[in-house]
């Protein structure tokens, strides 16, 4: 029974690191075991081209952002925002010039499920803080995304495989963390394939660093 139980939990534990992982590749091609991009993967989430340099307004940060996708040529479907936690809390705080809140309904934004009609999720993927600042020679740059809109129904599509081997490693260093025999240790491992593809252009990023202060309205 304590050996189905180790088994349950690490089924429930790896499909919980397997989706982050499948997240954090479509958001930004990250591999969350190094916290460093795979500079050779091309397509994900981050890789839009229409970009909003963030203000001391996010409402008016997201509405730019929204209307880069729907002012695209024919306009393509906004059906989802994506928030990190602090962008979330920054625009559900906002006030007007009497200090009164401008959206009251929203709380302090950690539960926020909408916004003007759109559904909202606030996620610590849009943060990424696996992300690991670079080292010597790296040029890649760590993304300061706040916000990200666009058609979350048909603008991406994903798949996994079907069958998902669980391998037992008994010794050796598997994972640079020293030898499993000599520290009375082994390992169970998941392994799964990912694929995806994103339609960049039904996407918009809200970026940059959070403002010192708010604008009144």
């Amino acid at each position: 029974d304590y050996q189905l139980g180790i088994i349950n939990k690490l089924a429930t534990e790896g499909a919980k690191a397997l989706s982050r992982a499948l997240d954090l590749g479509v958001f930004y091609r990250l591999n969350p075991l190094s916290g460093k991009p795979v500079t050779a993967w091309t397509n994900y989430l981050n890789a839009t081209t229409k970009r909003v340099t963030r203000t001391a307004s996010p409402d008016v940060d997201v509405e730019q952002a929204i209307g880069l996708i729907l002012n695209d040529k024919e306009g393509w479907d906004v059906n989802g925002i994506a928030m990190s936690r602090e962008f979330a809390f920054s625009l559900a705080t906002l006030k007007d010039t009497q200090k009164r809140p401008l959206y009251p309904e929203l709380g302090y934004g950690v539960t926020m499920n909408s916004f003007k009609g759109i559904p909202a999720s606030v996620t610590t993927t849009v943060n990424a803080p696996e992300f690991t600042a670079p080292g010597t020679g790296e040029t890649y740059t760590v993304p300061k995304v706040g916000a990200i809109v666009g058609d979350w129904k048909n603008g991406i599509y994903w798949g996994v495989q079907r069958n998902l081997p669980l391998e037992t490693i008994t010794y050796g260093d598997p994972d640079g963390q020293g030898d499993l025999r000599r520290n009375n240790q082994i390992a169970l491992r998941l392994e799964i394939l990912y694929a995806w593809y994103v339609f960049t252009d039904r996407f918009a990023v809200v970026e940059g660093d959070a403002p010192t202060g708010k604008a009144g309205k």
